[in-house]
């Protein structure tokens, strides 16, 4: 645990730093870095408040857990503390539901439903919750300990978020309770085919900051602690797991110190795949070859190949390099380019290699106004292609971790100039046709505005497609 007094120093450096960024008296040469680290911590200062806040509110939820007033004296607390702070219409009415919405199953539908997760007779105890640490987690456990002497068919589903609040999977340990009597929904409702994951770069914020060091030192035993348990849980539902550095992270880069930084910042993002006990092979570290300031394309590569040997090995065995949508970025060509130099794993990104393809503009006319439209009738890369296979084969045996996205439809003149932004779900039905035979040699990362309700849609698109052709799509090698 964290000490509250050093919480309070990141939160005092933080409003020491907002004061000075403000004045304008900030020398320029550190503007860029004090920019920076203010940036970082104000990704985790409002945890930072309420972590400081924490001892304050514990003794108040310890006061309330152990007053032995009714349930109706509680709710009247409730409504006071809302009426107090100006919600002066709020009235409370216990054990009310809505039956449109919930409601009992009729046998056949709830059969059908154990028998998809694996159970026949059971006694299901259902807890939803947001996992938070003023929610009783610890005595929800004990009770159903207590309760699974008198019921032993009985099993906990839990259906809340296992990586913020109670860490459960310990307190089941604790509590001596069998792991295979707590059912969660966070992995078995997903069929396989749409377990991959990518991890935010926010695991362990501030981590590449000097003054954040010794704190994570701290702690460091009880992260790789946690981070195994994920791991395992990983490999055991077959999820798989990759990290995306930031547009910061320019390995290609002119300038040393950026290169310093970068390899600093792929180190760190390594560390997740290290501690999770995830072979470099089957772990993906994809950032963008980047670095052309203006150059040839041949320099940028020729620096990237040149700082790739100072990245620990297990960081160059994860890492894959992607191709970019600006015209006159890196295409798919380039990286592989780079792959014939150093023993790097192509990334290829099907949205960017239309998007880079797409130079020519026209002019349309909407009402009195005249404006520019990229040209979007570009050739799409297919499973054919000699780019997609190469970039197959530079993953060397392992299954490949690719990109899919789409631009905005183009009656959306808004984005019109912007091929390359991602839209919100797929509604190209030929392009995700296209990318069906893909399939069969590479995994994708689908990158949608509205994520989850994206890839469901292309997931539904690839069952009707597999449907209508009579036959599943198969894994295949080139």
């Amino acid at each position: 645990m964290v000490p509250v007094e050093k919480v309070k120093d990141i939160i005092a450096r933080y409003d020491l730093l907002e004061k000075e960024l403000s004045s304008g008296s900030t020398d320029s040469k550190l503007f860029a870095k004090k920019s920076k680290e203010y940036s970082h911590l104000g990704s985790i200062i409002l945890a930072a408040k309420e972590y400081v806040n924490f001892d304050n509110e514990k003794m108040d939820l310890e006061n309330m857990v152990k007053d032995k007033t009714n349930d109706q004296e509680m709710v009247d607390l409730a409504e006071k503390d809302l009426n107090d702070l100006g919600q002066k219409h709020v009235k409370t009415l216990q054990g009310t539901v809505n039956t449109d919405d919930f409601y009992r199953f009729n046998d056949i539908d709830r059969k059908k439903l154990r028998s998809q997760f694996g159970l026949s007779d059971e006694f299901i105890v259902g807890f939803v919750f947001r996992n938070q640490l003023r929610k009783s987690v610890p005595n929800l456990l004990e009770g159903f300990k207590i309760f699974k002497k008198d019921c032993p068919k009985a099993k906990l589903l839990l259906h809340t978020h296992w990586s913020e609040g109670w860490d459960i999977p310990r307190l089941i340990q604790e509590k001596e309770i069998d792991p295979q009597d707590i059912l969660t929904t966070y992995f078995s409702t997903q069929p396989v085919n749409l377990r991959s994951f990518r991890i935010s770069s926010e695991l362990f914020p501030c981590y590449t900051l000097d003054f954040t060091r010794e704190w994570y030192d701290e702690i460091r035993e009880e992260i790789k602690t946690i981070l195994a348990r994920a791991g395992e849980a990983a490999r055991r539902h077959s999820v798989r797991l990759s990290v995306h550095p930031g547009q910061y992270t320019v390995l290609a880069s002119n300038k040393p110190d950026v290169v310093e930084k970068s390899i600093e910042d792929l180190e760190y993002h390594a560390l997740y795949g290290q501690y999770m006990n995830i072979p470099a092979q089957d772990f993906s570290m994809n950032i963008h070859l980047q670095g052309l300031y203006g150059g040839k394309h041949e320099d940028g590569i020729k620096r990237f190949a040149t700082h790739f040997p100072y990245l620990s090995d297990y960081a160059q065995g994860c890492l894959s390099v992607e191709n970019e949508d600006k015209p006159n970025g890196y295409d798919i060509h380039h990286t592989l380019e780079l792959a014939q130099r150093i023993p790097i794993r192509c990334t290829l990104d099907t949205h960017h290699y239309a998007c880079h393809r797409m130079v020519e503009t026209e002019r349309v006319k909407i009402g009195e106004k005249t404006v520019n439209r990229k040209v979007r009738d570009v050739d799409h890369i297919t499973h054919t292609s000699d780019y997609f296979v190469e970039a197959v084969k530079s993953w060397r045996g392992v299954r490949p971790l690719f990109h899919k996205s789409q631009s905005f439809h183009p009656d959306n003149s808004a984005y019109w100039m912007k091929p390359n932004a991602h839209s919100e779900t797929y509604w190209d039905e030929d392009l995700m046709a296209n990318h069906v035979p893909m399939l069969e040699y590479a995994d994708f990362d689908i990158e949608a505005k509205h994520k989850e309700v994206a890839v469901q849609g292309f997931y539904d698109f690839i069952k009707q497609e597999e449907d209508f052709g009579g036959e599943p799509v198969v894994t295949k090698r080139i």
